[in-house]
């Protein structure tokens, strides 16, 4: 976002001096003269308009909640959740700004269209314990932060959960975060394709605190847990060893911040009635706990001075097993900075969306501004259609900015990052120069029902697959649709994409040329159908978008620029 803004400041400086192509430099004239702004037909009424093209990469990675690409591997472990290691993820030292409508007024401004807070149309609002997985589509539902945390983005193609592509690592539970202490902060030092550097060896150490007989895993002493929540709240968790364990366990004290918390001992012959008794012995300074039932687990509540604070247990007789973190955050403005993050930047998309919405916000019709993705997603393929991912070049008044936000805001990300096309089509656009362009596609459409995994999928025995689709836990055609797509998306380096609308079954190929009168090959096991097309090749006229956009060059002085956004 930095280099966008940037951008931005040298496109307002590079506008207004480049219009020096159109002056008048009287003959003989040596002394200084004065820069013209208006071509001379029309001086008098008329000011030329720089046009400026943006690009949005609405590729399948912009779906991803990890930054660079290797930051996948590091899902469950101290790296994928701490912004060192993964760029994506929640920064502390980050105020995460709600987005902007296109009169410039922030999302929980009442006066906005878009306005989150309670008591409208978007009720509940966006609050910790309600936030939106996806800022930009309400109707996906929401989290609460303090329980249901997946431990990355609650939308897109997290490298959290199930699957293959998500790795089968899952977490839920309060929001949290790990802030890096340790030495590895240069550049040369961030090496994320050197596995064996010091730097790649502590993002991919484990999170837990011990290893059964390996002492402290790598990382511990250079990464610091924060949780968030709501409330001043902490789990115990009492358990056995595999084998030895004793027939009962006794605990002296729980100490938090050096004060014991404990008005008597604790003592159990199992761990349910040991959990019990250690809830019925919390009673001081503050402090309470609760145990219901056969549970192990002992959820203590404290005061505001407790956070940050891990309890220390001391026990006196038996070799049972003792789980508890820190206190958490319960600092309203960390908590509502966590949700901007997870409802408006958890993902690449997400991300990109609110930081392009912010920065264009100040561009006023002193502009010509248009707007285009890459694989024109929301398409639905007829000519002309006003689902076109696309905005023509227009000054940037109150009706052109409404336009370009809305485009801007239902971008869909999936298929490949054909970046040198992009730029050659905004090219020939500034070149009057529009060649009907060949695309080849092919179809899978996914039937039936039933626990599903697609291992292979194979164009003239390649193949085209980065990762392992499923079905999902709801055994869902559509899911399975989506995983396919994002599986084939999936390779860094490929010559095919796929695009899937929401909650579709079918999911469209493109592919090269010679993909052209193939058959996808797939390889599956489960019970859903599948019914596949063969590669075709489609001459679309000339257009751009599936739009015939109008001509945007009004002056032969006129500047055209174009700013690509891209994950790479």
């Amino acid at each position: 976002m930095k280099y966008l803004l940037r951008n931005l400041t040298a496109v307002r400086q590079l506008s207004a001096m480049a219009l020096a192509a159109c002056l008048v430099l009287p003959a003989g004239s040596q002394a200084s003269t004065s820069l013209a702004t208006s071509p001379l037909a029309t001086s008098t009424t008329s000011s030329v308009l720089p046009n400026l093209m943006f690009v949005l990469d609405d590729s399948g990675s912009m779906d991803w909640d990890y930054m660079p690409d290797t930051a996948k591997n590091f899902a469950g472990n101290y790296g994928f959740n701490a912004s060192h290691c993964n760029g994506v993820y929640y920064n502390p030292n980050i105020t995460y700004y709600p987005p902007v409508d296109s009169n410039g007024v922030s999302y929980y401004n009442p006066a906005s269209s878009s306005y989150v807070g309670s008591g409208t149309v978007a009720s509940p609002g966006n609050t910790f314990t309600d936030a939106y997985v996806d800022g930009y589509n309400p109707s996906a539902g929401t989290a609460d932060l303090d329980t249901d945390f997946s431990g990355g983005s609650g939308s897109g193609s997290s490298a959290f959960g199930g699957g293959g592509f998500g790795g089968g690592v899952s977490y839920s539970g309060p929001a949290f975060y790990y802030t890096y202490t340790g030495t590895q902060t240069t550049a040369a030092q961030m090496n994320f394709n050197k596995t064996s550097s010091q730097f790649y060896t502590e993002c991919n150490s484990g999170t837990l605190s011990t290893a059964a007989g390996a002492g402290p895993i790598p990382g511990n002493s250079i990464f610091q847990l924060t949780t968030l929540a709501s409330t001043e709240t902490v789990t115990l968790t009492v358990s056995k060893p595999t084998s030895g364990a004793t027939s009962s366990a006794t605990i002296s004290s729980i100490k938090v911040n050096g004060f014991d918390i404990m008005s008597t001992t604790a003592t159990g012959t199992s761990t349910s009635s040991l959990a019990s008794s250690i809830a019925s012995a919390i009673n001081m300074g503050g402090y309470s706990a609760t145990s219901s039932g056969s549970s192990n687990i002992v959820t203590i509540t404290g005061p505001t001075s407790a956070m940050g604070y891990t309890p220390v247990i001391t026990t006196s007789s038996g070799n049972w097993i003792y789980t508890t973190y820190q206190f958490p955050d319960t600092d309203p403005v960390k908590l509502q900075n966590f949700a901007n993050w997870y409802t408006y930047y958890s993902h690449r998309m997400l991300m990109m969306k609110t930081g392009v919405g912010l920065a264009f916000e100040p561009l006023d019709k002193s502009y010509r501004v248009g707007f285009m993705t890459m694989n024109n997603n929301n398409w639905n393929g007829t000519i002309g259609s006003s689902t076109a991912d696309f905005v023509d070049l227009a000054p940037f008044d109150s009706t052109q900015k409404a336009t370009w936000y809305n485009k801007l805001y239902v971008a869909n990300p999936g298929g490949s990052t054909p970046l040198r096309a992009a730029l050659s089509n905004v090219g020939r656009l500034y070149a009057k120069k529009y060649a009907p362009t060949t695309i080849t596609t092919a179809t899978i459409t996914v039937g039936g029902s039933g626990s599903t995994k697609v291992t292979s999928i194979k164009v003239g025995g390649v193949e085209i697959m980065g990762a392992t689709a499923t079905s999902g836990k709801n055994a869902s055609n559509s899911y399975l649709a989506s995983s396919i797509s994002s599986a084939i998306n999936a390779p860094a380096v490929t010559e095919y994409g796929a695009t899937v609308p929401r909650k579709s079954s079918t999911v469209t190929i493109t592919g090269p040329d010679s993909a052209d009168g193939l058959t996808p090959d797939i390889t599956s096991s489960g019970s859903m159908t599948f019914s596949v097309s063969p590669f075709t090749q489609t001459v679309v006229s000339a257009n751009l978008n599936g739009i015939q956009p109008a001509d945007p060059i009004q002056y032969s002085c006129q500047q055209n620029f174009v700013i690509l956004s891209t994950d790479g």
